[in-house]
């Protein structure tokens, strides 16, 4: 704010030249850096970690799911979670848990059960709308559900 009021009068930005460090302001400095360290530490999430309690408990069927829910069951925080998600997984939880409940539930109940209507799938696989299904199909698999299912087909007359 103090940039766009004083670019917006044209008037300079006065920086005042930063205060010398004492020996005993730089142990106080340095215990709390190693203070704040230990405690992310303790929140970080190790890796496969995630994975592993998603495969187990299978988080991604619960359709109200979030990432305070979670991160909670984890034993930590959301900021973590949305970072191992980025770095190492390269998306956001939303499109996590929404490729997970096509890939893990949806299209196996779609090979197994191909009487199911999609309405039945979706809300077997996690998913609160059929909207939202719809477009997470799209996503992950490149087709509609519709498409997929008459591909499904075509596949079983060739055998």
């Amino acid at each position: 704010l103090m940039v766009l009021h004083y670019s917006w009068n044209f008037e300079p930005i006065v920086v005042e030249k930063e205060q010398a460090i004492t020996p005993k302001q730089s142990n106080t400095l340095v215990m709390e850096d190693v203070a704040e360290h230990q405690e992310n530490v303790r929140y970080q999430l190790p890796d496969g970690k995630l994975e592993q309690v998603m495969e187990e408990k299978k988080l991604y069927l619960e359709p109200n799911l979030t990432l305070k829910a979670l991160a909670q069951e984890l034993n930590t925080n959301r900021t973590y979670i949305s970072t191992y998600l980025s770095r190492k997984v390269g998306m956001r939880f939303y499109d996590y848990i929404n490729q997970l409940r096509i890939v893990r539930a949806a299209l196996p109940l779609m090979n197994e059960h191909p009487e199911f209507k999609f309405e039945v799938i979706a809300k077997e696989s996690g998913f609160a709308s059929m909207s939202t299904f719809r477009r997470a199909f799209v996503k992950v698999t490149g087709k509609t559900p519709s498409q997929y299912e008459d591909s499904m087909s075509d596949q079983q007359q060739i055998s």
